[in-house]
């Protein structure tokens, strides 16, 4: 340190600052690398969508047409994830609440149901819910399929109805519920419920979270 003018400044010798300037450059290398990485992987996973769509012209009949719009809908929400990062402020994670309203945008135009089926995010808690892309890419995967099997299931014969997604986020923990107000479980299904429940709580897991199913009269949670 050196005083001049009665004022103290930090002399730095030239291997410092060298070094401060190479630590520098490194770091904006990685940070431009992360931001390619995921702007490649979400291009390509648009790519796959895209040759989902011209693929799906040579199946017939409903139940190909919704596996093919499943698939699409899961690369979608996987897209978004990147999407989110690239968007962000690049420190590794997901706003999520910004994911889940974007993502229940996608799902009702692909399920073409955003003229009769409102679909609300509720943002709820003292944190702003930020989370990892371990995290974010399992969870945002759970939500896609509890959108898709409402939209698909819970509100027949072109009824109109509500899902609501509620986000309550706090400093050690986070909770999605998704709820609708549709015709809930059909009476032949297993309390346990099918594939898709099961796909929901294995992916939860992975996540690292825990799951629950309820079937209330109002509204009828998914």
């Amino acid at each position: 340190m050196v005083r001049r003018d009665g004022e103290w400044e930090i002399i730095e010798s030239a291997s410092v600052k060298q070094a401060k300037e190479e630590l520098a450059a490194t770091l904006a290398r990685k940070d431009n690398l992360l931001t390619e990485i995921h702007h490649r992987v979400k291009n390509n996973l648009q790519i796959v969508s895209s040759l989902l769509t011209i693929k799906s012209s040579s199946f017939t009949g409903p139940d190909s047409e919704a596996a093919v719009a499943d698939i699409q809908a899961r690369v979608r929400a996987m897209a978004l994830v990147h999407e989110q990062l690239y968007r962000g402020d690049r420190n590794g994670e997901v706003r999520f609440g910004a994911y889940l309203r974007q993502l229940v945008t996608d799902l009702a135009h692909t399920w073409a149901v955003d003229d009769r089926i409102a679909v609300r995010v509720v943002e709820e808690g003292s944190a702003v819910p930020l989370i990892d892309l371990d995290t974010a890419v399992p969870l945002g995967l759970a939500a896609t399929e509890a959108l898709s099997n409402a939209f698909k299931h819970a509100f027949p014969d072109e009824r109109q109805g509500t899902v609501i997604l509620t986000l309550d986020s706090g400093e050690t923990e986070l909770r999605l519920m998704i709820a609708d107000d549709g015709c809930g479980m059909r009476a032949d299904v297993p309390r346990r419920g099918g594939a898709g429940l099961a796909l929901m709580r294995g992916l939860t897991t992975q996540a690292g979270g825990v799951s629950n199913w309820m079937d209330k009269a109002e509204p009828r949670s998914r």
